[in-house]
């Protein structure tokens, strides 16, 4: 497992209830932006990424493209669709991530989105 993550005291907590999984994974202590362009293309045959996206500034929307760069299975992207406010910016992320060509396969739309993508 490789994971992003911008704060160092969520990565120490995962310790706590995953200490294998924390001993064993590959986690990248950085914001997306500048870990996304190091990181392989097709590496991971899942990318997931949950409530991460709906805080991403428009001028970081490249990053979309990233996530599908990397992904040789399916993408999984969980977030708020509909809000808006001065920290979370509504998303329309089958529109964003099929304008980049992925095919929407699955969506579940309660209160947090879910859709999974497959690059093409």
């Amino acid at each position: 497992m490789t994971g992003i993550e911008i704060n160092a005291d969520a990565v120490a907590a995962m310790g706590q209830p995953f200490p294998d999984l924390k001993s064993n994974a590959t986690i990248l202590l950085q914001a997306a932006q500048p870990a996304m362009p190091k990181l392989a293309s097709g590496k991971f045959g899942l990318t997931l990424t949950m409530a991460v996206l709906l805080h991403l500034h428009p001028d970081s929307e490249w990053i979309f493209g990233e996530m599908l760069r990397v992904t040789e299975g399916y993408l999984v992207v969980i977030g708020i669709e509909k809000q808006s406010n001065y920290k979370v910016l509504a998303r329309q992320y089958r529109q964003d991530f099929e304008s980049l060509g992925a095919i929407q396969i699955h969506d579940v739309l309660p209160t947090h989105t879910t859709r999974i993508f497959r690059p093409r």
